[in-house]
């Protein structure tokens, strides 16, 4: 009896998580806590601006109008080892690919339109014959990568 009314408060909490994450992003972010330390400010103002308002180095759109449509393309163009933060906005949209940030591209930050919004999809697996590491939609081994 006791747990099964553990049970129905987990329930309930959990649903009032979702419901407040559904609903208001944001709010969801600042109930987790703080950015980490190592966030510098112009990062920390990159992050939590829209997308489209960012001074972004390269912009991914798959509609063509802009500098790549393909965001591996955009990772792959960015310079190698970079000192400063090398910005690469991805407008909304599904975009179907696997991306791979290097060890040589260090200090890049991808951005988008949100969560709901820029979405990428990536269907390798080990049965087309990928590794783990080559499966994913998004890996990185760049120093110094925000997503």
């Amino acid at each position: 009896m006791i747990l099964d009314e553990l049970v129905l408060r987990s329930k309930a909490a959990l649903a009032m998580v979702a419901s407040v994450m559904a609903k208001n992003e944001e709010v969801f972010i600042r109930f987790l806590g703080r950015m980490p330390s190592w966030i510098s400010l112009r990062d920390k103002k990159s992050i939590e601006s829209p997308g489209k308002t960012i001074e972004a180095n390269a912009v991914v759109a798959q509609d063509g109008t802009r500098d790549y449509q393909i965001v591996a393309e955009a990772v792959a163009a960015a310079p190698d080892k970079s000192k400063i933060r090398y910005m690469i906005y991805v407008k909304k949209g599904i975009y179907e690919e696997n991306v791979e940030v290097t060890k040589k591209k260090i200090n890049l930050m991808i951005v988008g339109d949100g969560i709901y919004s820029t979405i990428i999809i990536g269907s390798l697996n080990i049965v087309d014959g990928s590794t783990t590491f080559h499966s994913a939609t998004l890996a990185t081994i760049g120093q110094g990568f925000i997503l």
